[in-house]
């Protein structure tokens, strides 16, 4: 007799079920990561902006700053103010977070002079509504590093 090839329903079941038991696992951690990276990815968009508006302030011999809402605040947004000194106007910008993500600054605003040095040092925090937290440090001489929250 020849058996013909494939799988029986048995087979077929078990094969689910293993899919199944996989998919459960892996689900929550699947969410975790996806949450970790849009946050990190928020943290980041946060230190790019504010150094493009150092950047700006350097190469253009002049002035910027940066609003952060008030620390505690529930806000997802911050403003961007570029002055441009040869023709007096100000470019001014307002940058908005994912959802659920909170901004603050501890020295508001935050400014950088014609040589990109901040004149109000502090940090920066951002969190999300899951607890995950980090901060941004500003040095005197302007520049910035992300860290973990204490």
């Amino acid at each position: 007799m020849h058996k013909k090839g494939g799988f029986t329903l048995i087979e077929m079941m078990i094969a689910i079920a293993i899919f199944a038991i996989l998919a459960a696992i892996a689900t929550p951690n699947a969410i975790t990561w996806y949450r970790n990276a849009q946050f990190n990815s928020a943290v980041r968009e946060v230190k790019t902006k504010i150094e493009g508006v150092r950047m700006f302030a350097v190469k253009n011999n002049s002035q910027a700053e940066v609003t952060f809402p008030a620390p505690g605040g529930s806000n997802n947004s911050f403003q961007t103010d570029k002055w441009n000194r040869g023709t007096n106007t100000h470019q001014i910008q307002t940058h908005n977070l994912q959802t659920g993500i909170t901004v603050s600054y501890d020295n508001n605003p935050l400014q950088y002079n014609s040589r990109g040095m901040a004149a109000n040092i502090g940090t920066i925090t951002i969190q999300n509504n899951a607890g995950l937290c980090r901060e941004i440090e500003i040095s005197r001489v302007g520049s910035s590093r992300i860290e973990r929250c204490p």
